[in-house]
């Protein structure tokens, strides 16, 4: 989960992680971008993203991804 502010949300949180202990959150508190994001999510095959921008040059660097999942609405930064 990349998303900061789902991450601030404990509520959220803390369900999220009562069905998926593995998941990897960003507590950064800022939104990830190029390399930095394509490390946070290297090496999973289902992401969800915020307003993360998710494009080519990250995806490509992605080579497990096979399910991206957006927390909000919109698509604008999904390629």
């Amino acid at each position: 989960m990349s998303s900061p502010s789902f991450c601030k949300n404990e509520t959220l949180v803390s369900e999220l992680l009562e069905s998926f202990p593995e998941a990897h959150l960003n507590r950064e508190g800022h939104i990830l971008k190029g390399d930095e994001l394509a490390e946070f999510l290297q090496g999973y095959e289902a992401i969800i993203v915020g307003t993360d921008p998710l494009d080519e040059a990250v995806i490509s660097q992605l080579s497990e991804l096979k399910f991206v999942s957006k927390y909000g609405v919109g698509l604008d930064n999904v390629d």
